[in-house]
């Protein structure tokens, strides 16, 4: 199979590190790397490393994934991610989960327009996300992963994955992996090569389809920007993009990225909104649609009130209503058909009327 090789020094040897190919199945080792001995008499032996301490435990350096999650299960299992995804399996056991009281914009499913057979992708895709979060933390815990940024609370936002069409654009929050996860169930990948593919992220390895072992990125699909942890840096290329759409058309290009009806989506965390980047892009949005010019751009802003950098307080309701000039379409977060609903009357506004949302 493919593979890159580097180097490195430790223990005082030269060691080169490389991709197993995709036929090797031991456990992550077969997503990551493995270590292969310098290059003695022109040879290369794999050779595992006298024990190295892993989170306060002796283990070989080179050993599978799945020893090292056996050497470790005692704690892998008080990592508050495992913890909550074994509760939540027993409450699913025992049929003794509970919905959130309902908010203010919720709706039901048939008033969104949503099919049984949406629905059921929006929950897989939103189970694979809790599911991902956690083992992405467990192959950190063992020093196997290297991306553990989690989208816990944030999984029903596949719903936006179902109001866009394939043909927007799409640029995403590092938090929205229900969203890119939706999308690329419906371009027709199976759920297995989704999962594997995003493990592959997590691992930073060379055979990652999206980032290619140079970061862990969002997107990967024919319309989906890459965005790597970043907070609102996004937000300008999506106004860009929005605007080249009637730009293809008027320069008479022949085979534009975009068709010409699509829309350009953005999302973004609350805490984002103060960020000059984000003021930048609506400023510009806002001034184009001033102008006559057309820019159909939407803004997809997931309010969780955990923003780390700068803690809201209730800023973004405020925000909202005084200094944004463009529609507002609000959604309840814990309502699949709420977010479904809002995002496809968002998207369909700026569809129709080449304006911002």
């Amino acid at each position: 199979g493919p593979h890159t090789e580097g180097s490195r020094r430790s223990w005082g040897r030269r060691l080169c590190v490389r991709e197993r190919p995709p036929s090797d199945t031991r456990g992550m080792a077969s997503l990551g790397r493995t270590a292969v001995s310098g290059c003695r008499g022109g040879r290369r032996r794999v050779r595992p490393i006298d024990a190295v301490e892993v989170h306060g435990q002796q283990c070989r350096s080179f050993a599978s994934y799945r020893q090292k999650r056996e050497a470790q299960a005692g704690k892998i299992a008080g990592l508050p991610e495992v913890r909550r995804l074994k509760e939540f399996r027993e409450k699913l056991a025992q049929g003794s989960c509970t919905l959130p009281e309902a908010r203010p914009h919720a709706v039901t499913f048939q008033e969104a327009g949503l099919s049984g057979q949406d629905v059921q992708l929006a929950l897989e895709a939103g189970l694979a996300t809790f599911l991902l979060h956690a083992q992405s933390r467990v192959a950190n815990f063992c020093g196997e992963g290297f991306y553990t940024i989690g989208p816990c609370g944030e999984e029903l936002l596949g719903g936006v994955g179902l109001a866009l069409r394939p043909t927007d654009a799409s640029a995403l929050h590092y938090r929205h992996l229900s969203t890119s996860l939706v999308r690329a169930l419906r371009s027709g990948k199976s759920m297995d090569q989704v999962l594997l593919d995003r493990a592959r992220g997590f691992c930073v390895s060379t055979q990652d389809p999206v980032g290619g072992g140079h970061h862990c990125l969002l997107g990967g699909g024919a319309n989906d920007f890459l965005v790597t942890s970043t907070l609102a840096s996004q937000s300008c290329p999506a106004v860009g993009r929005a605007a080249g759409l009637r730009l293809a058309h008027h320069l008479k290009i022949e085979r534009p990225l975009l068709p010409p009806d699509a829309v350009s989506y953005v999302s973004l965390g609350d805490g984002s909104v103060n960020n000059a980047h984000f003021l930048s892009a609506i400023n510009l949005a806002e001034y184009m649609q001033h102008r006559g010019f057309q820019c159909p751009v939407v803004f997809g802003i997931s309010d969780n009130g955990l923003c780390i950098s700068l803690k809201g307080n209730g800023w973004l309701d405020r925000f909202a209503e005084q200094r944004l000039g463009m529609p507002v379409f609000y959604a309840d977060g814990n309502s699949l058909a709420s977010v479904y609903k809002a995002t496809h009357d968002a998207a369909e506004h700026a569809r129709r009327r080449r304006v911002p949302a």
